[in-house]
């Protein structure tokens, strides 16, 4: 089976590279999600397809898809589009042959945020009225959420302008 930037390169010219045949169709099979995430990139999974994000692409097994161009194909193109390789060393690279020095980027962690919990309001006067005015929520399920202690009123933000001052 032939691809049609095989069909291109033997139109221009160019002479064919020492991959066989089947190395390429090989080569053009490899899942596009995998190959990306050894690579250390991120995806998202969307059902069976992936969204490599940084670019815009979705991913479905070796066929990848760019909406905002309208262009796809399979790995090998993938690889000399989005890696700037030759075919040879796209297909060398896809084969595991690794002729380029891609490498993930290196993990830093994100610093973990501390959470403060603000002073509680000494009532729960406002979220009554609010829950049960513009909410209309019955007390008694408000009550026993308080008394849960999943309710929380604040005190800076639990009081009225005319309490601040």
């Amino acid at each position: 089976m032939r691809f049609y930037y095989i069909d291109k390169c033997l139109q221009k010219g160019a002479t064919m590279p020492h991959y066989t045949e089947s190395q390429i169709t090989a080569a053009n099979h490899t899942d596009l999600a995998a190959f990306l995430m050894s690579r250390g990139e991120k995806l998202k999974q969307c059902g069976n397809q992936y969204l490599w994000e940084r670019h815009q692409v979705w991913l479905h097994g070796y066929e990848w898809y760019t909406h905002y161009e309208s262009k796809g194909g399979y790995a090998v193109s993938f690889v000399m589009r989005y890696y700037g390789l030759s075919f040879q060393d796209a297909v060398a690279e896809l084969l595991g042959e690794s002729v380029s020095e891609i490498l993930p980027p290196k993990y830093q962690p994100k610093p973990v945020k501390v959470l403060h919990i603000p002073q509680p309001n000494a009532t729960m006067n406002h979220v009554y009225a609010y829950l049960m005015e513009k909410r209309f929520i019955a007390r008694d399920v408000i009550t026993h959420f308080a008394r849960e202690k999943t309710l929380y009123e604040d005190a800076q933000y639990g009081r009225t302008q005319q309490d601040r001052e």
